[in-house]
């Protein structure tokens, strides 16, 4: 299991997932860049979490898939990540 705080607005380093891998927003939203080429700002998958309701988006990733991530908006940021068992 892994926490990255304070996602920043630039696309993290890539990953190549080992293992399914879930990925969980704890606070704000991100991209999350499911296959490591995204070119636009807005490019990947929009997660977020809304601090009105107790709704936090996830999403599963499979094995050998490149994934990085980066925070949208200017909201604080933190991303929940765990290899599925």
């Amino acid at each position: 299991m892994t926490i990255a705080r304070n996602v920043g607005p630039a696309w993290s380093a890539p990953i190549t997932l080992t293992a399914d891998t879930v990925f969980q927003v704890q606070a704000g939203s991100i991209y999350l860049d499911i296959g490591g080429a995204a070119s636009a700002d807005d490019d990947g998958l929009f997660l977020s979490q809304d601090p009105m309701r107790p709704l936090r988006d996830s999403a599963t990733i499979p094995a050998g898939t490149v994934v990085r991530w980066r925070r949208a908006g200017e909201r604080s940021t933190k991303l929940f990540y765990a290899a599925l068992e």
